[in-house]
């Protein structure tokens, strides 16, 4: 059972993480499966498949924010956690659990992404750590509050134009050579980068469009998609923050 948990766990991987899709939603506009969706998408889809293979599992939402969702699945008497947002490949599990660390991606030879797992009463809190950068992704949920229920459109209006959003990205797994590269416009600056572990990378550089072409070819898309996908969600998102939605 565990070995199929990971299976499962494993091709939740393969679909892009996503945050500009929320504002194509919301405007009620079809959008390409390749280009995929927000972590709540990412563990609705987890869930869906959890259940299709007789698996029982539920949603924890972060209490710190409120703007993020992973999994809880139940394996007999075991309680496992996964999140396909934080990349890892091995489900966690939580009996007994008090303080672990575990692997994620990127996990090539020159950079590492770790993820710290602690646990106190029905607290759990999980801290991503990259490699090469200050960044650290960390949340906080209570295992006892299990939700079943997926997110609504209300739900979703509520939280893309959140403050917290500093930003809209596309990000993708490279499984062969074990990296994660991402494209990401920053509201502040007004500008597109890429991003891979060799550092952050402007928009007309070399590095920037060798990047954004391996992510094209591994989504089966191409630079100018990508780049225009994410900058029409950019001025959606405006479109509502200035006049909401009609």
């Amino acid at each position: 059972m565990q070995n199929k948990l990971c299976s499962i766990l494993k091709d939740s991987l393969s679909f892009p993480y996503c945050s500009a899709t929320t504002f194509y939603y919301l405007n009620h506009i079809d959008t390409p499966l390749k280009f995929w969706s927000n972590c709540g998408d990412q563990a609705r889809r987890l869930k869906n498949s959890l259940f299709e293979n007789w698996f029982k599992a539920s949603y924890i939402e972060d209490i710190l924010v409120g703007r993020h969702r992973s999994i809880l699945c139940e394996v007999w008497q075991d309680t496992f956690y996964l999140n396909p947002y934080l990349m890892h490949e091995m489900p966690v599990l939580l009996d007994s659990l008090t303080n672990k660390v575990i692997n994620s991606y990127p996990m090539s030879e020159s950079a590492k992404s770790i993820i710290h797992i602690s646990k106190e009463g029905n607290i759990l809190n999980v801290m991503k750590l990259w490699p090469n950068t200050a960044r650290k992704d960390s949340f906080s949920f209570n295992i006892g509050n299990k939700i079943e229920k997926d997110l609504t459109y209300e739900d979703h209006l509520s939280r893309a134009p959140h403050p917290e959003q500093k930003n809209l990205s596309l990000r993708v797994i490279d499984i062969e050579v074990k990296e994660v590269f991402h494209v990401i416009f920053d509201f502040l600056r007004q500008n597109l980068s890429a991003i891979s572990s060799k550092g952050k990378f402007e928009r007309w550089t070399i590095e920037f469009n060798d990047i954004i072409k391996k992510m094209a070819r591994i989504i089966d898309s191409s630079p100018w998609e990508i780049e225009d996908y994410i900058m029409w969600a950019f001025l959606i998102r405006e479109e509502i923050i200035r006049n909401g939605l009609r």
